[in-house]
């Protein structure tokens, strides 16, 4: 089981802030604060040629600007406001939790080209949240799909937000608990 001691060795990783050219990007949905920050990062993936199409994965409803809004949509304004093509974004918004990001983010790559050729696949989101994310994403992606995470600033966020990492250390250890996954597999593939 993870503690608080383990937060460096499990968050704290350079290839979670470097860019790895993936086919697609699952941008994970959040609160109005998050769902603007995760779509800051996509932003910056994209710019830096990360990968062609963002799926902004998000479908829970949030007061933004007077409107109701599904988070997909708050990241896609965002997005746009950033610069992003609109025709580099693609919408889902169905998902509720990460799971639902993983397997709704699927169908929307079925969707949109021949699924036996994406190779590569990125998911962004927030520091405290990326192990975890990633972790997700092997489990309910396909195996020969290479999956990789992306986030930025985490040194900092560590500093401003402990009691996220803390509480993501707690759920990692409600997934290895009861999941029925063999620890030791979930710890070797985050660590």
């Amino acid at each position: 089981m993870f503690t608080e001691n383990d937060i460096e060795k499990l968050f704290v990783k350079e290839e979670y802030e470097a860019v790895h050219k993936s086919d697609f990007a699952i941008v994970l949905g959040c609160d109005i604060q998050g769902a603007i920050a995760r779509a800051d990062m996509a932003a910056n993936f994209y710019f830096a040629g990360g990968a062609p199409k963002l799926i902004v994965s998000g479908g829970v409803m949030r007061d933004y600007g007077g409107k109701k809004l599904s988070e997909c949509e708050i990241m896609r304004l965002r997005l746009i406001e950033k610069g992003v093509p609109e025709s580099a974004i693609i919408d889902e918004n169905r998902a509720s939790d990460t799971i639902e990001n993983m397997t709704c983010g699927l169908v929307e790559m079925c969707k949109n080209c021949k699924i036996l050729k994406v190779r590569n696949v990125t998911v962004i989101t927030q520091p405290h949240h990326i192990p975890r994310s990633v972790l997700t994403a092997k489990i309910f992606l396909p195996p020969y799909m290479r999956i990789f995470g992306y986030t930025e600033n985490t040194r900092e966020y560590i500093e401003k937000r402990k009691a996220d990492f803390v509480r993501e250390i707690e759920l990692l250890n409600w997934v290895i608990g009861d999941s029925g996954a063999d620890s030791r597999e979930i710890t070797d593939r985050l660590i």
